[in-house]
């Protein structure tokens, strides 16, 4: 009898450590609500896992979990309303496929400051909601994968994500964009802000930006470039903002900026 008991604990112990307990958990973070926002701050609680749900709220969900140690981000809980979440440092090394797949309306995701390589990111991991047995896009607008270990970006990886308008890549180690990471970023054709800043890029290639008409900011700092890339004509029709600070550039004059 005794053993039976025993082997009972380990079975449900196990079962539940696959999410982290959300009963009572506005006790455990700090939440609060404002007039449009549900807010959910679990800043640095130890977590290891997602929650098994949200907390009730009948409006925009901020969700930050930044600082806990979250090895496996695993599918997150159902919302339908818009949801902002927030996973920088958390030493997260894989995404579980379809994360996103319960929150219908996400708009922001931060993973920036993890572990993440190449080979542990995939489009699958961010395909949208499931209805009527197929995959939707995901309402993803902000992506921040910002100070990762991600050396080139998986073909396929924004396949997912037609509304993407901000995407961070900051501090990653694209020392080239090779044509994997061209055919990726050439997908997201409504983008607007795209930071490469701090990856030792010696040059920007022109498939990697030709459809990124739409851009408006640009951040190349930080990086190799000794030049300034004649392939920033692609997007000269709504570029607004362009950092090439702290760059080894060895020679401006009236021409730098006219494009190829």
């Amino acid at each position: 009898m005794k053993l039976i008991v025993i082997i009972t604990f380990i079975y449900l112990c196990s079962a539940d450590g696959v999410f982290q307990n959300s009963s009572h958990i506005c006790d455990t973070c700090n939440c609060h609500e404002t007039e449009n926002e549900f807010i959910l701050n679990c800043v640095d609680k130890r977590f290891t896992h997602v929650l098994a749900d949200w907390p009730h709220h009948n409006k925009s969900l901020i969700a930050d979990f930044s600082y806990n140690n979250i090895s496996t981000l695993e599918k997150l809980p159902t919302s339908n309303y818009s949801v902002r979440l927030m996973f920088d440092h958390c030493n997260i090394k894989s995404l579980e496929p379809g994360i996103l797949v319960n929150v219908v309306k996400v708009e922001l995701l931060d993973l920036s400051y993890n572990l993440l390589t190449t080979e542990k990111i995939d489009g699958i991991d961010f395909k949208g909601p499931y209805v009527k047995e197929k995959y939707f896009p995901t309402a993803l607008k902000h992506l921040n994968l910002a100070y990762n270990l991600i050396h080139t970006l998986p073909e396929k990886l924004f396949e997912s994500m037609p509304h993407l308008e901000d995407l961070n890549l900051a501090g990653n180690g694209f020392s080239v964009l090779d044509f994997n990471s061209q055919h990726a970023l050439s997908s997201l054709s409504k983008l607007k802000r795209l930071n490469l800043s701090n990856n030792g890029l010696t040059e920007l290639v022109g498939d990697a930006v030709r459809n990124l008409t739409d851009l408006e900011e640009l951040d190349l700092s930080y990086n190799k470039l000794d030049f300034v890339p004649n392939t920033l004509d692609y997007l000269k029709k709504n570029l607004k903002v362009l950092d090439l600070s702290n760059n080894p550039i060895y020679k401006l004059n009236d021409k730098s900026f006219l494009g190829k």
